[in-house]
């Protein structure tokens, strides 16, 4: 009878140190949850406490900014198709002690403006009414990319910065001070496995083709080049390829009578 007893009151010793641990374990675990919770949630109230106080001063090169426009030339000719592009991805190309200059990361519209004085000037004019749809403080100034923007963004710049300044889907018009016409840029960046070490930064500029290029006959895209206030301010994104930044919408845009 004493074996049988102590068997027992050994098994049930065993099952209480058992039941003891597994109730500790728990609480240890509800406690780090809870410790991860809360860091969790100071975290983001840190965060949005940033977004708040953030604008445009703030950014750095390479940032990602997604921004809507009303754009007085889309590329059409001769009625030009005048409207809105929503949801147009930037990228941060230079910071100055005022104003952030920002290039579209792909091709904004097509145009037959190109290589006549009378057609740059008329491109020029249609660029000088763009406005951001829904912050009326920005004061946007839209242009085109020159070839001296390529040695621009190729100077100090990392890897990863160069490629999203210097590449896009097809080749696109790039304006020669010089020349005083638009060339075409393409293939920038083909090798698409190379690294810091072994990229050279390729770009192909070249005349634009044809026997008579100051027709303008054939449409070809352009990326634009906007320089906006820095006090605009941020609403929300990290500055990321899918985490963009957007502005605190200021105004409700009322279409335009055209």
């Amino acid at each position: 009878m004493k074996e049988k007893g102590f068997i027992a009151t050994s098994l049930l010793y065993s099952f209480f140190l058992v039941f003891c641990t597994l109730v500790i374990s728990l609480l240890a675990t509800f406690l780090h949850n809870r410790l991860l919770l809360s860091k969790l949630t100071n975290d983001i109230k840190d965060e949005l406490s940033v977004i708040k106080s953030r604008t445009a001063a703030d950014f750095k090169v390479g940032d990602y900014v997604e921004m809507d426009l009303y754009l007085a030339h889309l590329g059409k000719e001769p009625e030009k198709e005048k409207g809105y592009r929503y949801g147009i991805s930037f990228v941060v190309a230079k910071q100055e002690a005022s104003k952030t200059i920002l290039v579209s990361q792909t091709d904004v519209f097509s145009t037959f403006y190109y290589n006549s004085p009378e057609r740059i000037a008329n491109l020029n004019a249609d660029l000088a009414l763009t406005e951001n749809i829904t912050v009326s403080s920005m004061n946007v100034e839209a242009t085109y990319l020159r070839e001296s923007d390529l040695e621009t963004f190729r100077s100090g710049n990392p890897l990863v910065v160069r490629r999203a300044l210097l590449t896009s889907d097809n080749p696109s018009l790039i304006y020669n001070t010089s020349t005083n016409k638009f060339r075409l840029i393409s293939d920038c960046f083909t090798n698409k496995d190379c690294d810091e070490e072994t990229c050279t930064d390729g770009c192909k500029v070249e005349d634009i083709p044809g026997l008579n290029p100051a027709k303008a006959e054939v449409p070809y895209n352009l990326r634009l080049k906007v320089t906006i206030n820095n006090t605009a301010k941020v609403q929300a994104g990290r500055g990321q390829i899918r985490e963009p930044y957007v502005f605190v919408k200021d105004w409700l845009w009322k279409e335009k009578v055209l």
